[in-house]
């Protein structure tokens, strides 16, 4: 019934995520550039998606952040599945938090990096 149909859309949204997670995974591979990877990734910090795109970047949040980083605001269900990645040769994290603003069903992420000279 319902828990079948249920568990059929989260593996067909899974599957998808993780061909993306390959493709933005490959170009920041292929970037000859520093790179700051932010967005809502739809999924947990133990995912196949965000472990993917996070490869050898780091976590804003895992490195200056402050509590457990909610992102996503739901009566039910909070989660962080918000983020801002970056390559730590290039940039520094100053900042990081969310506001609990009710705007959307995602709290609002201020980030700030400063540029590293290298």
């Amino acid at each position: 019934g319902v828990t079948l149909q249920f568990s059929r859309k989260l593996g067909i949204a899974y599957k998808q995520r993780a061909i993306q997670a390959d493709a933005v995974a490959k170009a920041v591979k292929a970037s000859p550039y520093s790179v700051i990877v932010c967005g809502d990734f739809n999924d947990v910090p133990v995912s196949y998606a965000y472990t993917t795109v996070k490869g050898n970047l780091k976590d804003a949040f895992a490195e200056t952040g402050n509590g457990l980083g909610w992102t996503f605001n739901n009566r039910l269900y909070h989660f962080r599945i918000d983020y801002v990645l970056y390559d730590s040769r290039a940039f520094t994290p100053v900042l990081y938090k969310t506001d609990n603003v009710n705007y959307s069903d995602h709290y609002p992420v201020f980030c700030k990096l400063n540029i590293n000279d290298i």
